[in-house]
Formats: C-alpha cells, structure tokens, sequence
C-alpha cells in the first residue's frame, strides 16, 4: 500500500482556541447546573433502570475496542503475504491500516484521560458523599479520579470512529454510545460534567488521529469536507465473486506461512 506524501493538516489557532474555549465553557456550565441534578436522577432510578445502566455501563470499558483492532492490525503487519496475491493482500494491508488508526483514536483520547485525572483529582460523587473537597490535584486513586470520565472519553472517540466508518448509518451506534457515556453518571461514579467533558475530549482527539490518518492516506482518506475509510481495493475484491472467501484464505495463508 503507497502512503500519500504525508502534510499535517493546518489547524487554524484562533479557531482552535475557540472550539476549546467554548468546550471548556459547556463543561463548566453543564457542572454549575446539572450535576446536582443529575443526583436527583439517580435517586428516581427504579431497579429496571438501575440494572439497565450498570449493564450499559460496562461497555465503557476500551478492552472490547483496542484488543480486536491491535491483534488485527499487529497480525497482518507481521503476516507473510507473498502467496495471498497482490490484490488479496493490498486488501489487507488496507484493514491493517485501518485496523491501527482505529485503535491510535481510541487509546490516545484514554491515555490523556488518565494523566489528566490525576492532575485535576476530582473527587468521584460517591465519595464526596462522605466528605471532602470537589478537588484534590495532583492526588492518585479511585476516588480522586472523577474529571474526565474514562468511560465517556472511549464512547465519544468510538463515536467519532463510528461516524467517519458508517456516516449517517452510524446514529444508532452513537446513540448507544452516548447512553453508555451517561451511564456513567447514572450509576454514580462520575459527576455529568465529568461525561461530558470526557465525550468532548474523545470526540475531539479522536477526530485529529483520523484527521491526521486521511492527510498521510493512512487507513482513512479525505472526502470532500470529511473523512471516510481508505478501503477502495478492500470493496473491489469483496465485489468480485466469492471475494469474502479469497480475503479469508488470503489471511489463512499469511499467517500459516509464520
């Protein structure tokens, strides 16, 4: 597969400043107005509704996103394709890519969650039910690390992966996704404000991985005013008769011959 001359795409600064300013913004209004509100949600919860959140919750988790998507793109970097035939392995080699930029644009947004927690140290609201500050920075610990939500951070990356993927086919997913981010404040462990910051921060660098993927033709491309998988010898080979199954023993072949 030829990458594409690799140029960073321009990131206008004052524009930039201001997307953040303005997230910077929601998250403090969304805390100074509903998270005590949100309190008053998780007392309404019935058993269903508690039940149906700690179930939904827990595909929050990244290990269901990064395991697949790293095994993939690690196997068919390492694979030998020299008998799977060149247009079988471009194929592949264009999951691969897209398979790692993937998993960058969710592990990314995960790992500056986790050093931003720290940093911040806000108290989880079913600690602070028992006393203390709102804020302890720099303090390690579950219960110093509310701000942002790790969970949500992954929904909101998988959310903007979904939709460069599947464009408008991907509502429902996000719509799913952002359940599973609310679940977080529904069940809890984390303040609203502590979601929606870390959707606003998934979302956000998850788009600049695929940005920055499309502009070195990397798994992802460019397409108009966004960004679509680069997948086109992927779909040509699928398009042939029993394309699957030459993709498949492509794959087997590869990685026999380890």
């Amino acid at each position: 597969m030829r990458l594409r001359r690799f140029r960073p795409p321009r990131l206008d600064p004052v524009a930039t400043a201001a997307v953040v300013a303005a997230a910077v913004m929601l998250v403090v209004v969304v805390a100074l107005t509903q998270d005590a509100a949100a309190a008053g949600w998780r007392a309404s919860l019935g058993d269903w509704g508690w039940r149906f959140f700690q179930f939904a919750t827990r595909f929050g988790k990244s290990d269901w996103l990064l395991v697949p998507s790293g095994v993939l793109a690690l196997v068919i970097l390492f694979a030998d394709w020299r008998s799977a035939g060149r247009a079988v392995a471009a194929a592949w080699m264009e999951i691969g890519a897209y398979a790692g930029v993937v998993f960058v644009a969710i592990a990314f947004p995960g790992i500056v969650a986790n050093i931003i927690k720290p940093l911040l140290g806000r108290v989880r609201p079913n600690v602070l039910e028992d006393g203390g500050a709102a804020f302890v920075p720099f303090t390690l610990g579950y219960g110093h690390a509310s701000f942002p939500s790790g969970h949500a951070t992954t929904m909101g990356s998988f959310a903007i992966v979904a939709a460069a993927t599947l464009g408008a086919r991907s509502l429902p997913i996000v719509a799913a996704a952002a359940v599973v981010a609310v679940s977080r404040a529904m069940i809890g462990v984390h303040n609203l404000s502590d979601v929606v910051g870390g959707v606003l921060l998934g979302g956000g660098l998850a788009y600049l991985v695929l940005r920055h993927a499309a502009a070195a033709g990397l798994g992802f491309k460019r397409a108009g005013r966004g960004i679509e998988p680069r997948l086109g010898v992927t779909r040509r080979v699928f398009a042939r008769p029993s394309g699957g199954g030459r993709l498949l023993d492509g794959l087997m072949r590869a990685v026999m011959l380890w």
